[in-house]
Order: structure tokens, then sequence, then C-alpha cells
């Protein structure tokens, strides 16, 4: 465990320094803490020390201060000052477990293998996952039992005392600057770093600690954090980078700084955010280390999986007739089965391939007969979508019998560290893997996926690239469709030629839609319904319990009303705002409220987590009902999945879901899709919007409110695509 006999700067500037790793205990003074060490450096040159070393542990690194004795190359160093500290390297870190715990060196080799670099934060804030490895459970007591007695961060909670820091934060910023580093000085003169460090914290309580510490907006660790708040704020909205000139702006309104100010203050900050690993910068570009990594690893995946060796595949492909006889029970036409035969058997011959479609229905239909055949064939199959409600919807087409997963159960996200169980080390078991609406996936999570697949298997993509960018970061499937490595399908050509719903996509893209200002007719896959903008708190409400009502659904949770915006002009203001009381008399018969973390919620009207709650089962981004609110605690109901309650020690992120944005449709699929249009929101209705709204309706995506000339100029509006970096990629690693 870390340790140190004097301070982390020696007092003698004459004393030579040395950084290495304790490999073996050549002597242990049986009287007291005096001994020589064998250390090596990262060279891998090693050299012989000694002096007093108190509990050291093997596989430890040290920073040690001493003298040669004699003073010549390869005389023994003589220490006099020394800090130690959990090692760096994965490589040193089994031996050290191993030491540390008394559990076998098998073990934790085992443990590093599986957890990699996350191994120590498993061990403190999520133990209980050891059992994912396979080793005994008496080495599982010892590492767990050894860890919290002796574990890495005695020595920095110890020094530290930052009001409303947790202890598991404090440990990790120790762990990731060194334990040469007095924190508390450097959080100190350096109060962002906790907000960069920890993606869960606000940048206005980084502000505040900033404050109380005395640390100004016109300081480089001021600037550090707002270029790191606008990174984030940006991979928000969906892009994984921020050209110089934006990202200075933003920073100058985060910090109320004038150009003068922060420009030679922006510079420093970035360099110090790219020499610490956290942000990467290139062509004027600025980029979270993490989307970076993330990006760059997926297309390489997606090149390798292209390239793996079709010829040792299962052999699951049909003839035409055996094909035609499994998929019988979804009595399609002769003329429809044959092409849709044809094509899954191109598509079962291929390791890795995406499947482009216009709708979600034919991705469905798709998904159906492939699962009719691999079926047939008694084939190992994993389906898997984003979110709770498509993994319903396939539930639906499949059965109960078919396993589905959403993204967070198949690679096994842990809820408190967001530590994968599933990963290269350790991936799922199956011969086929399908991910349904992968246009919904943003690029880490299809890096996870594409991680998790074992390389044995055929992994196969369905989406629609044409619709908005996914829930997270980018647009990952749209990118990766124009890789010409990589086998891409059109799913269009396997079905007939026509279909109702194809062809109000069709009329979408080709700019022609025109507004039915006399027709309601909510039997229509887009449907309209003029409303003055003063009756539309009171008219609304009544469609949606009518709509509900007649097709025999829950208003709140199988018809969703959408905003293009919240923001909007008098008297609507905030959208939600505006419609949420008369939404909750009209439903729910009532307007009960409660405040919850300086929060308020209406029992019974649905919320979008940004995190992940529980389980897996609660991926991030679920919806949840409200069904008790108290100063302490949240009861949630989430549908089909049971009850859950957060208290006061677990920070969420909230969003409205009775009105959601389009951001939080993504992914999702309900009975009508409800899109309220206002004047003001017009420019923001795009083609790309009113498609994954069609595709997140089972029968009809309604449009109401101010509706007049909203097709004029549709196929002018910009459309909202991510800013991404995969593009670059995709050049280096395919040429």
């Amino acid at each position: 465990m870390p340790e140190s006999n004097a301070s982390a700067v020696p007092c003698d500037a004459a004393l030579l320094r040395e950084e290495a790793t304790l490999v073996d205990v050549l002597f242990r003074s049986p009287t007291g803490p005096w001994m020589i060490g064998l250390f090596r450096r990262e060279d891998a040159s090693v050299f012989h020390a000694t002096g007093n070393f108190g509990h050291s542990i093997l596989f430890e690194d040290f920073i040690l201060y001493g003298e040669r004795s004699p003073d010549v190359p390869g005389g023994d160093f003589d220490v006099s000052q020394f800090t130690s500290m959990p090692p760096r390297s994965l490589t040193s870190l089994a031996g050290y477990l191993s030491s540390l715990t008394g559990a076998s060196r098998s073990s934790t080799v085992k443990l590093v293998q599986y957890f990699g670099e996350n191994s120590i934060d498993v061990l403190e804030r999520s133990p209980e996952r050891l059992f994912d490895v396979d080793i005994p459970d008496s080495d599982i007591e010892k590492l767990r039992k050894g860890w919290n007695e002796l574990r890495s961060d005695k020595l920095a909670l110890a020094k530290v005392d930052i009001e409303g820091i947790s202890p598991n934060k404090l440990s990790k910023l120790q762990r990731t600057l060194g334990y040469n580093v007095d924190l508390n000085a450097r959080i100190k003169e350096d109060p962002y770093l906790l907000y960069v460090q920890f993606d869960d914290m606000l940048f206005t309580s980084a502000i505040n600690l900033a404050r109380r510490l005395g640390v100004p907006n016109d300081s480089v660790s001021a600037v550090k954090g707002a270029v790191v708040a606008t990174l984030r704020k940006e991979a928000w909205l969906g892009h994984s980078y921020v050209e110089g000139k934006p990202l200075i702006e933003a920073c100058m309104r985060l910090l109320s700084l004038t150009r003068q100010v922060i420009q030679p203050l922006i510079g420093d900050g970035v360099k110090e955010l790219v020499d610490c690993g956290f942000v990467k910068v290139a062509d004027s570009r600025v980029q979270l280390a993490s989307l970076h990594k993330a990006e760059h690893e997926l297309i390489s995946l997606g090149v390798e999986w292209s390239q793996f060796d079709n010829e040792e595949l299962d052999d699951i492909e049909p003839s035409e007739e055996m094909g035609l006889k499994l998929i019988k029970p979804m009595k399609l036409k002769a003329t429809a089965s044959k092409p849709l035969i044809a094509g899954l058997c191109s598509l079962l011959q291929e390791r890795f391939a995406l499947v482009q479609s216009e709708t979600v229905q034919d991705q469905l239909t798709i998904t159906t007969a492939l699962d009719y055949i691999l079926r047939g064939f008694g084939t190992d199959t994993i389906f898997m979508a984003y979110t709770c409600e498509m993994v319903d919807e396939v539930i639906k087409h499949l059965g109960e019998d078919a396993v589905v997963f959403t993204y967070a159960e198949m690679i096994g996200l842990d809820p408190d560290t967001g530590i994968p169980g599933q990963g290269e080390a350790s991936p799922v078991t199956a011969e086929v893997i399908v991910l349904i609406g992968a246009d919904s996936i943003g690029i880490e999570e299809m890096t996870c996926i594409m991680h998790a697949a074992p390389q044995t298997a055929r992994l196969y993509m369905f989406g629609c690239p044409k619709d908005m960018p996914s829930l997270t970061v980018g647009q990952p499937f749209a990118e990766m469709v124009k890789i010409k490595d990589i086998r891409c399908f059109q799913g269009s050509f396997w079905l007939p030629q026509d279909s109702d719903l194809r062809n109000v996509h069709r009329q979408v893209w080709a700019g022609t839609l025109t507004p039915d200002l006399d027709v309601f007719d909510p039997t229509d896959w887009l449907s309209w319904f003029k409303i003055e903008r003063d009756h539309i708190p009171a008219v609304l409400p009544e469609m949606v319990v009518g709509l509900a009502k007649a097709s025999d659904i829950d208003p709140l949770h199988d018809i969703q009303i959408v905003t293009p915006a919240q923001k909007a002009l008098s008297p609507a203001d905030d959208v939600y705002q505006w419609l949420k009381p008369h939404l909750s008399e009209r439903i729910l018969g009532g307007y009960e409220t409660g405040s919850f973390q300086a929060r308020e919620y209406v029992t019974g009207l649905p919320v979008v987590i940004r995190q992940p709650i529980t389980s897996a089962k609660h991926p991030a981004f679920s919806v949840f009902t409200p069904t008790e609110v108290t100063f302490n605690r949240l009861a949630l109901d989430s549908r089909n999945r049971g009850e859950v309650a957060v208290d006061l020690t677990q920070r969420i992120d909230v969003f409205p879901a009775a009105v959601m944005t389009p951001k939080f449709v993504r992914g999702r699929i309900y009975e009508y899709v409800v899109l309220v249009a206002l004047k003001e929101h017009h420019n923001l209705i795009t083609q790309e919007l009113i498609s994954t709204l069609l595709n997140s309706a089972r029968k009809s995506l309604v449009i109401v409110g101010e509706i007049e000339d909203l097709g004029t100029g549709l196929s002018d509006r910009p459309g909202v695509r991510a800013r991404s970096k995969l593009p670059q990629w995709i050049t280096i690693d395919v040429d």
C-alpha cells in the first residue's frame, strides 16, 4: 500500500531520484524495516536499493531519493526518502494484488485480464463483480478482505479533506495523479480538476468550489473546466468534436470573459488537458480523448470484422425450399417470400454485415424472418436493441422465448462503475448477434458491442441511416455504411417494392408533403390536425385520451408527445410546462406534485433518467413514472420491469417524458407519436425529424398545431447531422 517516510519532495536537492518497480526483496532485517530490494526501471534495467521501506509490497511503484554507495555506476542506491503507490502497469498489477492480499497469482492474473485498467475500481466500488471472474471463492474473499484492510487509498484519504467530494472520487483521483502528489494542495490550486476528471459533477459546482478556494475565472484552471464543459455539452448534442473558434466563444460565455482575457489562457489550458491525456487536438479540432479512442477503435473493428474468413462459418444457409417452409408462419405471399429468403441467404454468407432499411417496420419484418431461419438451424442467437421500448417491440414480433437484450444487458454494464462485464477478454456466448435499430446507437456503445461480440460469431446490424443522430454521440451506423470493405445490404430490395409506410417516407424525402387542414384520419401513417395555438393545451389532451380509448392503450406510455424544442414564444415559453398541468388533469385526474433533490415531479407523469438505475434492466435514458415523491426518496415504476427507488446519495439527471424532445425518442417505438408544431419551430421540423418519428410509431405520426405551410420548403431545411471524425478514420483505416 502507498507509504512515504518523508515528504514527497526531497529537502536536499543533491539527492538522486529514481522511479522503479519493486520486483524482489533480497534481504529483509528480522529486527526492523531495513531491507535490500531489487528494482526495475521502465527501460527494464534493474538496480539494488537499500533503506527502511516499512511494509513494502512486491510490484509497487516507487519514487526513490538517495545516493549511490559507492558513487559509481552500478553502485547500490541508499534510499533516504521514498513514496510508493500501486503499479501503473497492468503487467505488474496481478503480482501486486497477489502480494498484497495473499490471493493466488493465477487468480489475480485472471482478474486483471478480465477487468484490465478497471481492476482497482472494481475492488473498491463493486467487489461483488469479482464473482464474474472464474477464480476460487477463497481467493475472492482474500481479495475483498485484503483490499478493504490494506487498500491503496489510506494515505490519500488521510491527507485530503475537501467538503462534499466522495472518498471514491478522491481515491481514484489520487491514483490517477500519483501518490507523490499532495492532492489537497493540488485541488486548492486547480479546483476544476475534479470537474475535468469526473463527468457526473456539475460545472456550477466546480465554479462554486473555485470561488470558495479563491480561484478566479481568468485562470488556467477555470479555462480547462470550461473547455471540458463545452466538449461535454457538444457530446450531449451528439457531436464528437468542437472547432477551435466556437470552443473559444463557448468558454468566453461560460466564464464571462472577454476574448482579450481568455486568448492567452486557452492555449495553456488545452495544452495541459492534452498533456494529461484528457483531450486530443488535430486540425484545430478539439475532442474528448474517450471519444477519439472509441471512434478509432470502432472503424478498426469494423474493418477487422469485414476481413474475417467466412469459410470457417457454420453452414446455416437454407435452400430456397427450406427457407420458404421456415418462414411460412409469417403468411407472406410467394412474391414477397422468395426475395426475402434470397436476401437472407446472402446475409448468412457474411460474418459481419449492415442492412439498411427505409423503415423500422422493414427491420422488424427481416428480423422475424431471420429468427425463423435461425431457430430452424438451432442457432444460439442474441437479438439486441438500445432501449427497453424497442426490446419489448422485438419480443412482440419474435415471441417471449426469444433472447432479446437491451444494450446494457448484453454487455453487462455495471450501473455503479459503468464498467462492461463483457468485452474482448470475456465476450458474450452466441453464434449470431443481431442489432435492431443500430442507427439509434452511439459511437462508444457501438464500440462496446463489437468488443463484446465473439469473433467466431456472425454480427448483423439493422438500421435506418437517414434518420436523426443517435441517442448519445454520433451516428456511426450511417458512417459505417460508407466503408467499402464492410458488406452492406439494402433491406428494401428483399421486400415488396411498395408499402404504404415506405411511400410516405419517400414523400418526406422528396419534399412533397402537403398538410391536409380539413381531414384528421389517425389511421393514416401520417395524419394532420390543425389546432389554434391558444387552444393546444386544452385540445391536445382530449385528442390523446380519444386515441387511447379508441385503441385501448395507455395514453402516457403508448402515445408519445414530441416538441421540436422546449423553448417557444409566449404564451408557451416552455412547451412542457405549458402542457403539463393540462395533461395531468385530463389523463391522471389531478395534479399532485412533490420535490426531490430540488426538482419538482408530478406523480404519474413519466420522466427520462440519464443514468442507469439499479441494474442493466434499467439502462441509461430509461423512462420511469414517479409513484411517490418525498424529500429524501423518489419511488419510480419502470413499465414491465418493476419498481426502483432513488435516495439523496444518488445523482440523477431528469428530463420530461410526457412531452419529449426528439433526442429522447430515438430507439423507442409507440402506438402513436404526436408532434406539436408551433410556427416558430417550423424550421426545426426537418425531413430527418419526420422520418425518425414515423419510424417511432406503430400506427401513425400525428402532426398537430400550427401546421399551415409546414410542408413548404421542407427539403430546404438543413438536417441535423452529428459532427464526427469517423469519416477521417474511415479514410485512414481503409486506405
